[in-house]
């Protein structure tokens, strides 16, 4: 299991990938202990002097009396941060949410234009905080002559797929969390017990049984890179379309499959596109089939995850973020203008709903000084 980082809050979380790039000023191995013990320790960790070892930095850490350790390599003068040794899913999620904040930001100030505005400039800005390939650079959208393929010219055999889900794209607040989950023969039984077991009381154990028994992939869009994503693209189908290829092709690097099944936000042209432009020999069936195993323990990643980034964002903000678009989100939303401030809004919404561009026009709502 490991987290890449391609953007301050875009996760990717895919099974035996196994590093993360950190770009830092600065070589010294010493400066960069400092900044990531920082942050760990900014979210409850308790971080050890480090070891040297033959080939790397050893970094032990703990969390609640259980130890962790992780690797830090120097290569062609950038620091890698090797996850690989962790195991635990959760504890990884919080590392990778610690470390993403060692990324700086860009020196553009929030409080003088507006959020799109905003974010344009920062992507055309040299010190934008994003790595030296743009993620979305090698997304393609087919021609207009590009043929669709069938769903009926292909007969579907479900012994070996994966699965898409997607969870908060519908929501104001949070990020957008998409999952692809695989099965086969060698682990339908076994899947289809955990999930049977599974209920409220139990749900970090069956999502780390899954996570253990399946190849799988996420992408935790956070609000910031969602943002950039959907100015890029100016498409809320576009921005899930990236996504969705992306965990597809993570998967497939694990364990190649012939049939991917989906029913979610999405083009499944512009999907079965890009795949077969990567060589990846995978058909997109457009069909809902919710009572699969692989269908199942997608959602059920997918949502896990989102809800593990609502209350992260409680604690950082000591405001329940509700979900949807009703009045309850509009008046949390209002509430969250006057304590953090408008420019602080990127950070925890999605722009491309009318809330967002309602509250920033709004004249009166100022942040609340504090007494």
């Amino acid at each position: 299991m490991a987290a890449i980082w391609e953007k301050p809050d875009l996760l990717i979380i895919t099974r035996y990938l196994t590093r993360f790039d950190m770009d830092l000023d600065n070589n010294d191995f010493l400066d960069v202990y400092g900044q990531i013990k920082s942050s760990l320790k900014l979210k409850g960790f308790r971080v050890y002097p480090f070891q040297k070892m033959p080939n790397s930095y050893q970094i032990p850490f703990s969390l609640r009396n259980i130890d962790y350790v992780f690797q830090v390599r120097l290569k062609d003068n950038k620091f890698s941060v090797d996850l690989s040794d962790i195991i635990d899913e959760s504890i990884l999620t919080k590392v990778s949410d610690a470390l993403s904040s060692n990324t700086t930001q860009s020196a553009i100030n929030p409080g003088k234009i507006g959020a799109k505005k905003r974010i344009e400039a920062t992507l055309k800005s040299s010190t934008t905080p994003v790595s030296k390939k743009d993620p979305a650079s090698d997304f393609e959208k087919p021609n207009n002559t590009s043929s669709e393929l069938d769903n009926d010219k292909k007969s579907i055999d479900l012994s070996n797929i994966a699965s898409i889900a997607i969870s908060g794209h519908d929501n104001f607040f949070g990020p957008m969390v998409i999952s692809a989950v695989h099965c086969n023969e060698g682990n339908l039984s076994i899947l289809n017990r955990v999930l049977e077991a599974s209920n409220e009381n139990n749900i970090e154990t069956t999502v780390r049984q899954i996570s253990q028994l399946c190849a799988h992939s996420l992408v935790i869009m956070g609000n910031l890179s969602y943002n950039e994503f959907y100015l890029k693209f100016q498409n809320v189908q576009l921005v899930a379309s990236w996504g969705i290829n992306r965990v597809i092709k993570n998967v497939y690097k694990q364990t190649p499959f012939p049939i991917l099944i989906s029913n979610h936000l999405g083009s499944k042209r512009l999907i079965q596109h890009n795949l077969t432009k990567d060589g990846l020999n995978v058909f997109y069936i457009d069909k809902k089939i919710p009572n699969h195993a692989a269908s199942k323990a997608a959602v059920l990643l997918a949502n896990h995850h989102l809800s593990e980034r609502f209350e992260i964002m409680k604690e950082k903000y000591n405001l329940t973020f509700p979900l949807g678009v009703g009045k309850k989100v509009q008046g949390t939303a209002y509430k969250f203008v006057e304590k953090s401030g408008k420019s602080n809004l990127e950070l925890v919404a999605k722009l491309n709903f009318p809330l967002f561009e309602e509250l920033e026009n709004k004249q009166d709502v100022k942040p609340k000084k504090n007494v």
